[in-house]
């Protein structure tokens, strides 16, 4: 090769470089005054509304990663404490607001009921989503559940309890490993990439699709032939309801986003009933005080097949499911992202009463389990089930078993009902409820939470 040769490769791999250099310090230099401007814009915004830094800040050792953070999380969810850790170790000693910040990511963990307010209704578009014989078996509930939740919401029910059927019984055990793998993905966080092959989950989640896909395509064929639709008329007039599938089918709605909306509906109508019953039911085996008052309010009701009205006038029964949200709200905590700059009233200042500047990105997450049992908002006995404090207490903001706010759960009232029929019939059936674990309750947390030992106790027929 001759000298130019070499000079002209050298020219070359110099002008390249000399390119490359160039390009990397442009970029370099507007990510620099990007943050500058940011920077700039939020001081100002700070200012405009009046902000003052957060009061105060969980200390981490790693401050760039916060992995001791994540470790400890991951060490306490494993020994199934990590709703006791938030309200004990960090709210209980940090304070009601305190803030995480690993590098450039800021998370606001917050108690506050009026910073929950501003987070899920007065700036609501500020933020957004970012994830045996004589004993009672607790599968019996999910079971339930999931045949009122199924018929409620397809037309036709699983019928897990009396008539499963192969396929029901496939859609069921599908349903709660997919609860469980979302949950789980949902810890691992952008880790979850790292995972090896999971064929199992997408079995799993198949099993479901197909499952729910079989309703839709039927109500789907309703919406194009006039002759099944006068049949399907004259079917639901005899069940006395409509299903949500047929009014989603009636709606124009692709077959996808139906199929969807329903996976979505019946995680609620499920888990949600079933962790709230099986967490009373766990309370009530210890009371059995309480479970006389129950059984004295029901005897008022002549009826096994009570209307919606008379089920409303069981006071002292609806007292103990808000104390049962109470102690162990089914979704015990929650959080959003700030989908732009935006503020919080309480947690900044000497005393935490001033605004703090939620920048945007940052994620705000609420611990309801934390804040359901604040003594200065339920006295001294928080932690104690106590269902005539419901006699003065009024809910607000300080308690959220639904959340609250534009995305407040839909079916509230639903799992409300259904539940204080549950109750009911129950309390006609049986004159006593008896614990036959001594265990205390301990967390079991999927997309709902539960408990981990579930719900071993034994009821005593009506002779």
């Amino acid at each position: 090769m001759t000298i130019n040769s070499w000079k002209a490769i050298e020219e070359s791999l110099s002008l390249k470089c000399k390119i490359v250099i160039t390009l990397l310090t442009i970029y370099t230099l507007r990510i620099i005054g990007a943050r500058i401007i940011t920077k700039r814009a939020r001081r100002k915004f700070r200012e405009q509304h009046g902000c003052a830094p957060v009061t105060c800040q969980l200390p981490l050792r790693d401050p760039f990663f916060g992995i001791d953070f994540i470790l400890k999380l991951m060490r306490v969810f494993k020994e199934k404490r990590l709703l006791e850790t938030f309200a004990n170790d960090f709210y209980r000693t940090v304070g009601n607001t305190f803030l995480v910040e690993r590098g450039s990511q800021q998370t606001i963990f917050t108690i506050d009921p009026e910073n929950i307010k501003t987070v899920l209704a007065l700036k609501f578009k500020d933020y957004g989503l970012a994830f045996r014989a004589p004993l009672f078996n607790p599968e019996l509930l999910f079971d339930f559940t999931m045949d009122t939740g199924t018929e409620f919401l397809f037309g036709e029910s699983t019928d897990t309890l009396c008539n499963p059927t192969k396929a029901s019984q496939e859609f069921t055990k599908a349903f709660d490993f997919t609860l469980k793998d979302v949950a789980y993905q949902a810890r691992l966080g952008p880790f979850r990439r790292f995972q090896g092959s999971r064929s199992k989950a997408h079995d799993a989640y198949q099993v479901c699709r197909s499952y729910v896909e079989h309703y839709v395509d039927q109500a789907m064929a309703l919406r194009t032939s006039p002759s099944k639709r006068e049949v399907s008329r004259k079917s639901e007039s005899k069940s006395r309801h409509d299903s949500l599938l047929r009014q989603l089918a009636s709606s124009g709605v692709s077959k996808e986003k139906i199929r969807a909306e329903l996976l979505s509906v019946l995680i609620a109508a499920r888990d949600t009933t079933s962790n709230l019953l099986g967490n009373l039911f766990f309370i009530l085996a210890r009371r059995p005080d309480i479970w006389t008052k129950i059984r004295d309010e029901v005897k008022q009701l002549d009826t096994n097949e009570p209307t919606y009205e008379q089920l409303r006038h069981l006071t002292f029964a609806k007292y103990c499911i808000n104390e049962s949200l109470r102690l162990h709200p089914p979704v015990p905590s929650n959080g959003r992202m700030a989908y732009r700059d935006t503020v919080l009233p309480h947690g900044g200042g000497p005393n935490g009463d001033q605004p703090i500047h939620v920048p945007k990105g940052s994620m705000v997450n609420y611990t309801v389990y934390a804040m359901h049992r604040r003594k200065d908002l339920y006295g001294q006995d928080a932690e104690e089930f106590r269902p005539e404090r419901w006699e003065s207490l009024r809910p607000s903001w300080f308690f959220l078993p639904f959340n609250g706010g534009p995305r407040i759960c839909l079916g509230q009232q639903y799992a409300i009902t259904e539940s204080l029929l549950v109750i009911m019939r129950f309390a006609q059936e049986f004159t006593s409820i008896q614990s036959m674990d001594p265990k205390p309750w301990t967390e079991e947390i999927a997309l709902g939470c539960g408990n981990a030992n579930g719900v071993h106790v034994a009821f005593q027929r009506v002779q």
